[in-house]
């Protein structure tokens, strides 16, 4: 999908779909697989800095930054990250 998009939206969108599939791993047990493509996706959301048209990009990563934590330290799982809409 982000490989037709337009270079600077290439890298939010690979983002996107990287936490679509980390959480897809948790879902099935895989925590492995959900910690490595988290943090490909935490990396690719930071590249765009600050706003992805009205996506509040901070605010999601420090939700997924949340659940490596919980992750790396076998902590409770924070609650769902949610992509959230800044005016």
């Amino acid at each position: 999908m982000w490989r037709a998009a337009p270079p600077e939206n290439k890298k939010f969108l690979q983002g996107v779909v990287q936490i679509a599939v980390a959480f897809h791993h948790y879902s099935t047990g895989n925590r492995v697989g959900m910690r490595s493509v988290l943090e490909r996706a935490i990396k690719n959301l930071a590249q765009p800095a600050g706003r992805f048209g009205q996506i509040d990009l901070p605010l999601l990563l420090a939700s997924l930054g949340k659940w490596r934590e919980a992750l790396d330290h076998d902590l409770p799982m924070p609650i769902l990250p949610r992509i959230e809409q800044s005016i």
